[in-house]
């Protein structure tokens, strides 16, 4: 599984390379471009003044092409290829960081939910919780002790970290990478103050362990609250919302994960 993983990162590794080299910013031709608008916007301002019959409506049509075929020109070949090359160079970092999470959960015994293994939380309400840290230069909300076990959740490669011997909460962990986040106006939802502990069926949760819930859920971004949403939006009010990290609340329903709520940060840069 591992070694697949490998292949294909070095698939895209190769397909990150021929994007950065062609839309590597190109200086010169707007330059020209420029100047050559400039001499022609000069010719056309003498003609008009040297000549009657160049009418009003001509000029301006003329003054107008000649002014966009610059600012076209930086655009296409400046301006929107550095930016490009600035989310190519952000994703191949993104990248990077996978391939480094994937050889470290390879120390991890790996199990997935199924008909058979099920996982399930029950909390009690408490006045105080911790604080979760997300590195935005690196998308990563640090990687679990190998002395812990980690739930994933969503499709991405984050979710909490367990204490094995209480089975109970203790934080958040793994990447968050931007590349795979749907921006969307988010209603976060209220909750209490409480802390988690962890019920399994089909697995025993001892240190290293590593399962993966909720395979198929989105990541969902709302960049004016600053909240990522992995699962379902939609909560209820049956739902049961616990704030178990300050900025971090998990909706359950039934016991069951419906969705993993963490403040990132606000307006960040999606790519």
């Amino acid at each position: 599984m591992v070694f697949g993983v490998n292949i294909s990162m070095l698939n895209v590794s190769k397909d990150l390379e021929k994007d950065k080299k062609k839309n590597k910013p190109n200086i010169v031709a707007p330059i020209i471009n420029t100047v050559i608008s400039g001499v022609a916007i000069i010719a056309v301002i003498i003609l008009k003044v040297l000549t009657s019959e160049f009418n009003w409506g001509l000029f301006i049509c003329f003054m107008v092409v000649l002014v966009l075929f610059p600012v076209a020109s930086w655009y296409n070949s400046y301006f929107s290829k550095k930016q490009k090359t600035k989310m190519l160079g952000s994703f191949e970092k993104e990248t990077e960081l996978i391939v480094e999470f994937m050889q470290y959960r390879k120390h991890y015994k790996a199990f997935e939910e199924s008909e058979k293994i099920k996982v399930t939380f029950d909390f009690e309400k408490c006045d105080e919780v911790g604080k979760f840290t997300y590195n935005v230069e690196k998308s990563s909300l640090g990687f679990p002790h190998h002395s812990n076990a980690l739930i994933s959740i969503g499709i991405g490669f984050a979710g909490v970290e367990i204490d094995p011997d209480n089975k109970i909460v203790i934080g958040v962990k793994g990447l968050l990478p931007r590349s795979i986040w749907l921006k969307k106006k988010l209603k976060t939802p209220s909750a209490v103050k409480g802390i988690l502990k962890v019920k399994t069926i089909g697995v025993d949760i001892r240190n290293k362990t590593y399962i993966q819930i909720n395979k198929q859920d989105d990541t969902y971004y709302d960049e004016r609250s600053g909240f990522i949403c992995i699962g379902d939006r939609k909560v209820y009010d049956f739902d049961d919302c616990i704030e178990f990290l300050n900025g971090a609340i998990i909706v359950l329903r039934d016991g069951k994960v419906i969705s993993l709520w963490l403040k990132v940060g606000s307006n960040l840069p999606l790519f």
